[in-house]
């Protein structure tokens, strides 16, 4: 399904449709914020200005499984607790299912623990396919990593 929404663009004010979902909507030139006339200018402008940074996923044994999701079972609970009256929700991955095993069940999630993000990934049967991933920025000019920030 496609949907449309009217807005107005935030530099010159002309009224426009964004796609916020359907075929196409993640053009570059398709904005929430600016119409396609000023997305292109912006677009333009930035080409000549360099990325420095990228984010990636990299492996990681500095904690475990186990831990990730007991952090996020009590982070939950605490959640639930402190706003009893309101839905409590999170980021949700598709489950895949083992081709040859369809009871080996895979879940992914994402975790933010001790001020860093981890994509943990279980399997229901087979753990050792179990594995940890933490989101780390990378300079493009030196390959120096170091754990990804929002500020």
């Amino acid at each position: 399904m496609t949907s449309y929404r009217y807005k107005r663009c935030v530099h010159c004010k002309r009224v426009y449709t964004w796609q916020s979902s359907g075929y196409n909507c993640n053009s570059q030139f398709n904005d929430a914020n600016h119409c396609h006339d000023c997305r292109t200018a912006i677009i333009y402008a930035l080409k000549s200005v360099p990325v420095l940074f990228k984010s990636v996923w990299v492996e990681t044994n500095e904690v475990d499984v186990n831990t990730l999701l007991e952090h996020r079972k009590n982070v939950l609970k605490k959640a639930k607790e402190d706003n009893p009256n309101r839905m409590i929700g999170e980021r949700v991955f598709a489950t895949l299912y083992d081709m040859v095993d369809p009871y080996n069940i895979n879940n992914n999630y994402n975790i933010e623990y001790q001020g860093k993000t981890y994509s943990v990934t279980t399997w229901s049967k087979t753990p050792e396919k179990n594995k940890v991933q933490i989101l780390m920025e990378e300079d493009i000019q030196t390959g120096q990593r170091e754990p990804w920030k929002d500020y």
